[in-house]
């Protein structure tokens, strides 16, 4: 399934702010962000809308102790993955950059 513009430049939105988990660490950030795909309520080989997507660094993200690992930081930050969906929505709006 091929990406609409739209799409496309959600996701580039998302990967300009910081990493959420990192701001809410009080961390600094480690490598680029990355558009993190939710998976609350989705089935393993099914991957939510481009829209459902948060920001995360490399390691946040894919790091050992990151989402797509043992979720370490989550858990230390005490939050979870629709809370992060939250703060990426919030961080887009703080920054100016429309959704569509």
């Amino acid at each position: 399934m091929s990406r609409s513009k739209q799409e496309s430049n959600y996701l580039g939105k998302v990967k300009e702010l910081d990493c959420v988990l990192c701001s809410l660490l009080g961390q600094p950030q480690s490598g680029v962000t990355e558009a993190h795909h939710i998976r609350t309520g989705h089935g393993l080989g099914d991957r939510a809308s481009d829209f459902l997507t948060v920001a995360l660094c490399v390691e946040c993200h894919r790091g050992t102790h990151g989402f797509h690992g043992t979720k370490a930081l989550m858990k230390i930050a005490k939050v979870s993955e629709l809370d992060l969906l939250a703060e990426t929505i919030k961080a887009l709006d703080s920054r100016g950059l429309d959704p569509a």
